[in-house]
């Protein structure tokens, strides 16, 4: 028996769906979905991806408790999105549970990117909340793989760009290196650092990775990236929870002072992400054991939420 073209690519799509389904078979469930959301899978736009990967994190412990307790904080966010007027209610959003921890960093990294890998070849839009920064890698890792021309930008108060971290080239600040390694350095732009050293600045400046500190930062810049992520076929927007200032974020593991606002973080959102064709998400280095009233677990869900209002205009959703 001989498949026509359209019942073969048929077969694919519904083969392709079960290594999906079968993979997330090793995704250990949430007591609570982000927003109180769950399309089936097949359906969603969006896929949700607990990550709480903490193994190099060295100040402040707790970010492998962040995924439960940002999704918990989210079912008391309004899904009503200020800058589109509409809300996110109605979007398609499944909500994967927490992936499984492997024995090393790197095992963790390589089986998150191969499940990223085929959510994104199915035309998710994955979202990962961590955890430590370290996860960024696993969607690079994919980007490499699928993308022509992608580019990743970083909200950060570090620039995570040590060659090595207590005898670690994969750690949470090394992350932007080994991604600058990856894509390419002019794939790398990292906004809202202020808490810098000389040597990480030679680096991102031999690499190309281009630098918006927190002081320097204004609208007109983020709105040059957006045209320039018009062009781009994947774009991945990596927050790292502390490009807030501490009087918003205490919550973050490694807090700097002078940072970002939340209003200036989700309006670079909007822009960035409202004018790409394709974006994913992650969130990182929040801990819940340092944020007591959960305010800094508020503003997180809200960064998602923003993102997704965004990303479902461009999508007409």
């Amino acid at each position: 028996m001989f498949l026509l073209g359209s019942e073969l690519l048929i077969f694919y799509n519904r083969l392709c769906l079960c290594r999906v389904v079968l993979m997330l078979l090793r995704v250990n469930p949430s007591p609570y979905t982000l927003a109180g959301l769950q399309a089936n899978l097949d359906e969603a736009v969006f896929v949700v991806l607990g990550l709480p990967l903490e193994a190099t994190s060295t100040l402040r412990p707790g970010s492998r408790l962040a995924p439960l307790a940002i999704r918990e904080a989210s079912l008391y966010v309004s899904l009503w999105s200020e800058r589109v007027e509409r809300s996110v209610a109605l979007v398609p959003v499944h909500d994967a549970g927490d992936a499984v921890i492997e024995a090393s960093v790197r095992d963790t990294l390589d089986s998150v990117a191969e499940l990223v890998e085929m959510l994104v070849s199915r035309g998710k839009r994955v979202i990962l909340v961590g955890g430590e920064h370290t996860i960024t890698l696993s969607v690079v890792k994919a980007m490499v793989r699928r993308a022509r021309n992608p580019l990743l930008i970083v909200f950060d108060a570090h620039l995570d760009m040590r060659e090595v971290h207590q005898g670690a080239h994969l750690a949470h600040s090394t992350v932007t290196l080994r991604a600058a390694e990856q894509l390419g350095g002019q794939k790398v732009v990292v906004i809202g650092a202020r808490a810098l050293s000389e040597r990480e600045l030679e680096r991102a400046k031999r690499l190309g990775v281009r630098v918006i500190r927190a002081r320097e930062f204004e609208m007109s810049h983020i709105q040059r990236l957006a045209r320039e992520v018009e062009n781009v076929d994947w774009l991945h927007i990596s927050i790292d929870i502390d490009a807030l200032d501490p009087i918003f974020a205490p919550g973050a593991t490694t807090p700097e002072p002078e940072g970002l606002t939340p209003t200036q973080l989700y309006d670079a959102i909007h822009e960035l992400a409202g004018n790409a064709r394709f974006a994913t998400l992650d969130l990182t280095e929040y801990t819940p054991l340092y944020d007591p009233t959960r305010i800094t677990a508020v503003y997180a869900a809200k960064a998602v939420i923003e993102y997704i209002a965004a990303q479902a205009r461009t999508l007409s959703l």
